[in-house]
């Protein structure tokens, strides 16, 4: 091929040298279709969580405020409620040792040798 040469003039060189060679010199295409599908995966994905983000109208978020907070409220009573009830079990079981104590203290006794 000439040294300054003309795209033409290798072009018509690149033609004289496959007719007098055995190898045939083609274009090389490469194709590479992840790289492509995985852009678009993106773009889509995207898209798709800019759609799925929708703002909720206030009076919805009140309503789920305040079902949340009486929620939490019926929890807080129902604790208070098991807690009296805790407390009220481990004094009648205080009592009831006492008494299993005052009936037959050698059998209760603190300490057993």
């Amino acid at each position: 091929l000439g040294r300054g040469g003309n795209k033409k003039n290798t072009g018509i060189d690149m033609e004289a040298h496959e007719e007098t060679s055995s190898f045939q010199i083609s274009k090389i295409e490469i194709i590479i279709p992840k790289i492509e599908e995985e852009s678009e995966k993106k773009k889509i994905s995207k898209k798709k969580k800019k759609i799925k983000k929708k703002c909720l109208p206030p009076s919805e978020i009140l309503t789920r405020s305040l079902a949340t907070a009486l929620k939490l409220v019926q929890q807080q009573h129902i604790e208070e409620k098991r807690r009296q009830k805790d407390e009220e079990i481990r004094k009648l079981a205080l009592k009831q040792k006492e008494k299993m104590i005052q009936s037959n203290p050698d059998r209760y006794s603190r300490v057993i040798l």
